[in-house]
């Protein structure tokens, strides 16, 4: 597949009418359906986890970018979301140094996890569009409703141009 930074995704290609089966019809985002309700948490998450959960797809399935292979990326997400915030929660009590058993100040370990959790975040929440750069990328086309695509039909045979979808 050829292409820079701003791919468009196989089925904004089929709303807007440039689809090409020698193209596009082998790319992996053509063969993988979308999902457009929430999938149900993993079994392993607690109360909090589950909670967090139901927020993050929640905005995944309304933004319309949530997809069968997301499900684990999302449970990643959710799962270091805690990791960093049970790390944050132990800097704010115990300080970011702490003494070692030989009484010498050292960096708290929490601090790392901390760093670790973050840079997974960073980079799940960027493919979602859970930041302000992220949601740059995201790419939907607003549906049209029955009442724009009679007008376009009836402007069309005016002998105006059809408007793509």
């Amino acid at each position: 597949m050829r292409g820079g930074h701003n791919v468009k995704p196989t089925n904004e290609h089929q709303k807007t009418g440039s689809y090409r089966p020698d193209r596009h019809k082998n790319r992996v985002d053509s063969q993988t359906p979308g999902i457009e309700t929430k999938p149900p948490p993993p079994a392993h998450f607690d109360a909090r986890h589950v909670s967090e959960w139901d927020k993050v797809c929640g905005h995944v399935v309304d933004m319309g970018v949530m997809a069968a292979p997301d499900v684990y990326l999302l449970e990643i997400y959710v799962s270091n979301w805690f990791i960093w915030q049970d790390a944050a929660m132990e800097v704010r009590q115990k300080g970011s140094t702490i003494q070692n058993d030989e009484g010498r100040a050292v960096k708290n370990p929490a601090v790392l996890v901390m760093a670790e959790a973050w840079k997974v975040l960073s980079v799940v929440s960027g493919l979602f569009g859970f930041s302000p750069r992220g949601r740059m990328g995201l790419k939907q086309i607003p549906k049209e409703t029955g009442i724009e695509k009679q007008s376009n039909i009836l402007e069309f045979l005016k002998g105006g141009t059809l408007k793509p979808n």
